[in-house]
């Protein structure tokens, strides 16, 4: 497939007071997972950063030139940057998505977007969008609104359900500090390393 893939780690991190790409989970950070698991794809990642962090990580970085709109800024920064149709927009923290998942997602994407599904909820922070929504994102972003559902109830969307593939904690929206206890407890159960 004709993509490149971006993980954001843009996003204020307010709530869990420490920068989520740098969590560490058994020896490696959320950051060197998730970025483990696409360059086992063999693809390279771009990291959407706030504009004071664009060296901060040592990969190739773009800046979120409006990180105050959130993941939708990110996602239209990166489709503008894109030099592919496709990109794949992830966050730094589903540490444990399995590669797997991740080809079999990109096997699958088709359309304008593609969005993981999991017990009937989607996550938009780990989608195949396609170039020719940016129309919509511009116009929904001049409009003020930045709310990423709001945006995917104005396009064509592919569901693509991990039911069966993963487990709730991989999919651990981890904001707070017990959230990732939650999540260390869980590897530790599954003893998790990078696949």
């Amino acid at each position: 497939m004709d993509i490149t893939f971006y993980i954001t780690v843009a996003g204020n991190s307010s709530r869990m007071k420490y920068d989520k790409a740098n969590l560490v989970l058994g020896e490696y950070t959320f950051l060197e997972r998730i970025t483990h698991a696409i360059k086992k794809l063999g693809y390279s990642p771009i990291l959407v950063t706030k504009e004071s962090e664009n060296t901060k990580y040592g990969l190739q970085s773009i800046s979120d030139n409006n990180p105050q709109i959130g993941p939708l800024g990110g996602l239209y920064q990166s489709l503008k940057h894109a030099p592919t149709s496709y990109v794949c927009y992830l966050s730094c923290d589903i540490p444990l998505f399995p590669t797997q998942v991740l080809q079999s997602l990109a096997n699958h994407a088709k359309g304008p977007c593609t969005v993981v599904s999991f017990k009937e909820r989607l996550y938009p922070l780990i989608g195949i969008y396609h170039k020719c929504i940016l129309p919509v994102i511009t116009n929904q972003i001049q409009n003020g609104n930045y709310k990423m559902m709001d945006f995917l109830e104005k396009i064509n969307i592919q569901i693509y359900s991990v039911d069966a593939w993963i487990d709730d904690e991989i999919l651990l929206n981890c904001n707070k500090p017990e959230d990732l206890e939650k999540l260390k407890a869980y590897f530790i159960k599954a003893n998790k390393s990078p696949d």
